[in-house]
């Protein structure tokens, strides 16, 4: 895996971002049509990127305690400009997840463009 890829970057921006709750700064980590898709528990969840910003600020303005958040990448790859992620993350409103993020390059910059989770 190689860290210091301009996309690997970005996930890590993606983890450090979503641990700190910081709405604002994920929105930046995301192409403006990502789309979302997963599971939480048996319920699916299908949508756009926004219903996890929408999360993360709800979960700020709630005063959510991220103390026991930890969040790594296990898996990373690239070719050309595209490139995919799988992020284990677990404390994050008190759930483990696995996300599976994939990314393009465009207009010169790295975006998440999907995001697939479940929680384990």
């Amino acid at each position: 895996m190689s860290e210091e890829h301009p996309a690997a970057l970005v996930v890590q921006r993606y983890i450090d971002l979503s641990g700190a709750l910081d709405a604002s700064g994920l929105t930046e980590c995301f192409a403006s049509n990502a789309s979302l898709n997963g599971y939480l528990g048996p319920k699916p969840v299908v949508g756009g990127i926004s219903l996890y910003i929408d999360d993360v600020r709800r979960l700020a303005e709630s005063g959510a305690v991220m103390s026991a958040y930890r969040a790594s990448i296990t898996m990373f790859a690239v070719t050309g400009d595209v490139a995919t992620a799988t992020v284990s993350m677990e404390g994050f409103a008190g759930a483990q997840f696995v996300d599976y993020l994939h990314l393009m390059q465009h207009d010169g910059a790295w975006r998440i463009v999907a995001k697939t989770f479940t929680t384990v």
